[in-house]
C-alpha cells in the first residue's frame, strides 16, 4: 500500500482501480491513513463482490457502492455518519458496526441480506429495515445503540436464529417474537426490560419456552410485550 498521507490526498495505489476483473478488495492502512475511498475509482471495480474497508478512518462510502454487485460489505470500525445508497439485489452480509449511523433508511431495497451488523452506532431505531422483505435474515446484531424500543416487525423475521440487541435503553420486547420460530439466540444484556419472566427464559437460552411464552401474552398485551396477534398480516 502507498504511505499514510494527509486528509485528502490520495493514499491507494491508483493502479488498483484499473483491476476491472478484481472481485474482492480489502483495504487496510496505517492508523488514520484511509480518509475516503476514490468514487470514480471504486466505480471501475465492476466486477467486486466483497469489499473489507474495515478498521479505517472512513467518514462516508461514495455512492457508487449502490451500483456494484456486492455481496459482502465489511465497513466496520470507521466514523461513517451515513450510508449511500445500496447494492439493491446482490448484498448479503453488511457489518456497518462501530461507526456513527443514525440512520438505515439506504438499506430498505437490501432485501437479500442474511447477516446485517449495526451495533455500536448511535441508530434510535431499527425502524427503518424493510421488515416484511428481509425473508433471508439469518442474523441481526444491533448492540450498544440508543434504541428506545423494539418495532413488532422484528416478528417478521421468520428465518432469524441470531438477534442481539444488548446494551440498548428498550424495556419491553415485542410479543412478535412469537413468530421466530427459528430464534436460537436473544441478547439482551445491560437492557431495562421490565419482564422478569422473558429475560429469564433468555439467560437460561429456554428459546422455544420464551417463544411459548410470547405467544401467550401477545393477545392481552401483557408479560411479551405491547404486540397483538391480530397485527400480523
Amino acid at each position: 500500500p502507498a504511505p499514510p498521507a494527509a486528509d485528502g490526498l490520495e493514499v491507494v495505489d491508483p493502479a488498483l482501480w484499473y483491476c476491472h476483473t478484481l472481485n474482492r478488495l480489502q483495504l487496510k492502512l496505517a492508523p488514520g491513513a484511509l480518509t475516503f475511498l476514490r468514487a470514480d475509482g471504486l466505480a471501475r471495480l465492476a466486477a467486486l463482490t466483497t469489499l473489507i474497508v474495515s478498521g479505517n478512518a472512513l467518514t462516508s462510502l461514495p455512492e457508487c457502492v449502490g451500483d456494484l454487485p456486492l455481496k459482502n460489505l465489511d465497513a466496520s470500525r470507521n466514523k461513517i455518519k451515513a450510508l449511500p445508497k445500496m447494492p439493491a439485489k446482490t448484498l448479503e452480509m453488511c457489518d456497518v458496526s462501530s461507526n456513527k449511523l443514525t440512520s438505515l433508511a439506504t438499506l430498505e431495497p437490501c432485501v437479500d441480506l442474511v447477516t446485517l451488523a449495526v451495533d455500536g452506532n448511535k441508530l434510535e431505531s431499527l425502524s427503518e429495515l424493510p421488515f416484511a422483505g428481509l425473508g433471508r435474515l439469518i442474523t441481526l446484531t444491533a448492540s450498544m445503540n440508543k434504541i428506545a424500543s423494539l418495532d413488532p416487525g422484528l416478528g417478521l423475521l421468520v428465518k432469524m436464529e441470531t438477534c442481539v440487541l444488548s446494551e440498548n435503553p428498550f424495556t419491553e420486547l415485542p410479543s412478535e417474537f412469537a413468530t421466530c420460530k427459528k430464534l436460537k439466540e436473544l441478547k439482551i444484556d445491560g437492557c431495562p426490560v421490565k419482564d422478569n419472566k422473558a429475560k429469564k427464559y433468555i439467560q437460561q437460552g429456554e428459546m422455544k419456552n420464551l417463544l411459548k411464552y410470547f405467544e401467550k401474552n401477545a393477545g392481552g398485551g401483557g408479560g411479551g410485550g405491547k404486540g397483538k396477534k391480530g397485527k400480523k398480516k
